[in-house]
């Protein structure tokens, strides 16, 4: 298990780790494959990625409602907290 800014790797993620070193108390997060957000600090275990070309993943609707949901609840919750206001 690795957090999620290190578990993804490619010019974004790398950028991120490298300038997140020198700043403090900034909230990170990524959207996994299931296109959920999560904490850059969640730990997520390995995965094969899914399908046979890059980019060319489908996803039910029932998936991408579920992911609006769970989206909507973490930045509702984050906005909530008064820190964004």
């Amino acid at each position: 298990m690795l957090p999620a800014l290190e578990r993804f790797d490619g010019p974004f993620f790398r950028v991120a780790r490298k300038h997140l070193r020198n700043v403090k108390d900034v909230d990170v997060l990524v959207m996994v494959d299931d296109l959920t957000l999560v904490d850059g600090a969640t730990p997520l275990a390995y995965r094969e990625p899914a399908g046979d070309k890059w980019g060319r993943q489908r996803l039910s609707k029932e998936v991408l409602e579920k992911a609006r949901t769970v989206n909507e609840k973490l930045l509702g919750e984050r906005l909530k907290s008064g820190r964004y206001s």
